[in-house]
């Protein structure tokens, strides 16, 4: 099995809907406190829901769309809290960045080709630089795609850990790539924050001109076990403070809250959810 897919089902936290009840109350009571009863709300990458009781949800707001590029994700969460059936409730598959599941086998392929010739013996310094080319070609790509999820067709929005996500794969696989070595290496990384600047930008741009009056954007500040900024998070953060002074947005609250990510192993985030308004 690839890499790439090895690391998707990891991805996959069985206890995440127990463990989470709290943090999903209390996120999901917030989100109602902020957005008026019977309008619209989009939730972005919404995948299984773990962290949203869609139920509630659903009898707060008029209509409710769930985004993400898992289909059976969401449509897992409709079964999980029943609303398989509702019409109050849909669904809508669509790619954030247009680095899809191949582009990452792709890049773990050729990462675990080139370990496989030499073993522990592999030259860090050419494998980066095969790395680096395939980021590359990537970046070269994603600069001629045109990212459009419409205009001001959502009238509230709801944003929860996705900019994390975005492209997180390329780092978690040259990451395991480095510890099968035992070796170290900043360059291929300092790479994919340089990628990551330029994904979440083009995916807040499409966010902010898809939301017509106000969003939530929640985003880990730091993690439990882990010292520094959380890719993409951070690249969020940083350009939500730059659309303010711009005038794109303005931050009526802020507010944080712990989500408790995987209690058998102790690791938890502390999230900043903001609460933008939309000022185009």
């Amino acid at each position: 099995m690839n890499v790439y897919d090895q690391l998707t089902q990891l991805q996959i936290l069985e206890h995440a809907f127990v463990e989470w009840k709290d943090y999903r109350k209390a996120l999901t009571y917030y989100i109602m406190s902020q957005f008026p009863a019977k309008s619209q709300l989009a939730i972005w990458g919404a995948g299984r829901c773990n962290d949203l009781d869609l139920k509630i949800l659903s009898e707060h707001f008029g209509v409710i769309c769930l985004l993400d590029k898992d289909e059976s994700a969401m449509k897992e969460a409709l079964k999980q809290y029943g609303l398989a059936e509702s019409n109050k409730v849909q669904i809508k598959v669509c790619d954030f960045t247009f680095i899809g599941a191949e582009a990452y086998r792709t890049y773990a392929d050729i990462l675990v080709t080139e370990v496989r010739k030499e073993g522990l013996k592999t030259n860090i310094h050419q494998l980066a630089d095969k790395a680096l080319c395939y980021l590359d070609n990537v970046e070269m790509d994603f600069d001629k795609s045109q990212l459009d999820l419409g205009t001001k067709c959502y009238e509230y929005a709801v944003m929860i850990g996705v900019h994390s996500q975005l492209i997180s794969m390329f780092d978690w696989i040259w990451q395991v790539i480095l510890q099968t070595l035992g070796q170290e290496d900043e360059i291929v990384r300092q790479k994919i924050i340089q990628l990551n600047e330029k994904v979440v930008r083009k995916f807040n741009v499409a966010f902010w001109k898809a939301t017509k009056y106000k969003a939530i954007v929640g985003c880990e500040l730091n993690k439990s076990n882990q010292v520094g900024s959380i890719q993409g998070a951070i690249q969020a953060v940083e350009q939500i403070e730059e659309e303010i002074l711009k005038g794109t947005v303005k931050r009526e609250q802020t507010t944080y809250l712990e989500w408790p990510f995987n209690k058998s192993q102790g690791v938890s985030y502390k999230m900043q959810l903001q609460v933008l308004q939309m000022n185009q």
